[in-house]
């Protein structure tokens, strides 16, 4: 959790414009997408948490989220999770990409501290079940 949301606060710090344009566009462009879409959900999440951790520019940050989380979720638990889990993921992603417009980094992290904690909330849910 803390490596993710301090790569959030870094992006909001170091992004520059052209990296807050395409986090901004990512984001548009997964809150488009219907919850039934499963691929694209899964594809559009990934390209926009990508997006900010390439903003934070911190390789060895970057490189130890990758190697200690699991952020990509498996076609199976997208399947698993509700509407309403699916638009609570959207809004929390409105929210972190609202604070690294605005350059705020310790909103980013707070922002991306309760998006990890409601998705491992639903992910624990899943694994329950197996």
């Amino acid at each position: 959790m803390a490596l993710e949301s301090f790569a959030t606060a870094q992006a909001a710090i170091r992004a520059t414009d052209e990296d807050i344009r395409a986090i901004v566009d990512a984001n548009s462009l997964r809150s488009e997408i219907q919850h039934g879409d499963v691929l694209a959900r899964l594809t559009s999440n990934r390209d926009f948490h990508n997006r900010i951790f390439k903003a934070s520019y911190n390789a060895r940050l970057v490189s130890m989220i990758r190697k200690h989380t699991q952020y990509y979720f498996s076609y199976k638990f997208a399947h698993l999770i509700s509407v309403s889990e699916s638009t609570l993921f959207q809004t929390e992603h409105d929210y972190i990409t609202a604070a690294i417009q605005s350059r705020a980094p310790l909103l980013a992290e707070k922002h991306a501290r309760a998006h990890i904690a409601s998705t491992y909330d639903v992910y624990s849910r899943f694994y329950s079940l197996l």
